[in-house]
């Protein structure tokens, strides 16, 4: 009896290319087989491999940190023209243009009326910020960039179609807000930004050890809108009362049972958790500065075009029963 050997997927795929091959070359197409995947190439895009290219610019700061470099990145359009992607990294200030931007973003993806959208309350919402700028310090205590607020530019062809404001920490990438052009919805560039931002953190380890985490800000389960901030993966959820990080994997199958709860670990190990009846109280103050976004101020998905109320209401729920004592008291460990 022969033995068959179980064909792997880049023969398959090589296989099916080649008898393919006359066909697709009638209707003008080629094909080509490529690690297990099947492309197909019009004469108008039709490329060599590796012919995409990394190329570097001019700009102040570098989304590695690095001054006087900023990466770009070259592709081939499906119509054969070529568009160029430039990554910049900034100190924040104020930028007539990313106004200009900020300003469409607001009236036409959150229905913002033009009186809503003016100077002062974006510089006061995305300029001014509390934290002094810590310039590199040639060891490895600060990234190349600096410590304090920046605005990340994206600029296709030389059009500045997104810009992400975070803070660079000591120990992480903080995404405060990202605001885009409405004309470049297809490309969804808030979860290009956060993957952009999550390598810059990882990147940028290697100058500062204790830069370690990425940062979304605070997260409601019961809103939709905030289920984005779960996607990237592993994640912790931090507890509000007792300041401790839980992973997000331990949390949701108690959030999913019960809104609101308290949990922590026990010597810093998670197991199956223990809950006991101990209730603590908060109250809000109302002065938070966080700011509810949809979901491609990091992403948006067409079903979860909910209104920002969603988020608020529930938010007023979770204050609410915090503060009536109906909440749970988790123990994990």
């Amino acid at each position: 009896m022969q033995k068959i050997t179980p064909l792997s997927p880049k023969i398959i795929s090589e296989k099916i290319a080649a008898s393919l091959d006359q066909l697709v070359k009638i209707n003008g197409l080629s094909i080509r087989a490529c690690n297990g995947h099947i492309n197909f190439y019009t004469a108008a895009t039709q490329i060599s491999p590796n012919k995409d290219s990394h190329t570097a610019t001019s700009s102040q700061e570098s989304a590695t940190g690095r001054k006087g470099c900023s990466l770009r990145n070259s592709s081939v359009h499906p119509q054969g023209k070529r568009r160029r992607l430039e990554i910049h990294l900034k100190r924040s200030s104020f930028d007539p243009e990313e106004f200009a931007l900020y300003r469409r973003y607001q009236i036409n993806v959150h229905n913002d009326t033009p009186d809503d959208v003016s100077e002062s309350s974006y510089r006061t919402f995305l300029v001014d910020t509390p934290l002094l700028p810590v310039q590199p310090s040639g060891d490895d205590r600060v990234p190349p960039c600096g410590f304090g607020s920046f605005h990340q530019q994206y600029v296709i062809d030389g059009h500045l179609v997104a810009v992400g404001v975070i803070d660079i920490l000591p120990k992480c990438l903080s995404s405060k807000y990202f605001f885009w052009d409405p004309d470049f919805a297809f490309l969804s560039l808030g979860k290009y930004s956060a993957l952009q931002e999550i390598g810059w953190v990882k990147e940028n380890e290697i100058y500062c050890p204790s830069l370690q985490y990425y940062y979304l800000g605070y997260y409601i389960h019961s809103c939709s809108k905030m289920r984005y901030k779960a996607a990237y993966r592993p994640s912790e959820l931090l507890c509000p009362l007792r300041y401790q990080w839980i992973p997000f994997e331990l949390a949701k199958p108690l959030l999913d049972e019960k809104s609101y709860i308290m949990c922590f670990l026990q010597n810093g190990e998670s197991s199956q958790p223990l809950v006991s009846g101990n209730v603590m109280e908060v109250q809000d103050d109302g002065n938070s500065n966080d700011v509810l976004i949809d979901d491609d101020d990091k992403m948006i998905e067409p079903e979860l075009e909910s209104s920002d109320d969603d988020c608020l209401e529930a938010f007023g729920q979770a204050s609410a029963e915090i503060e009536n004592g109906d909440v749970s008291d988790i123990l994990i460990g």
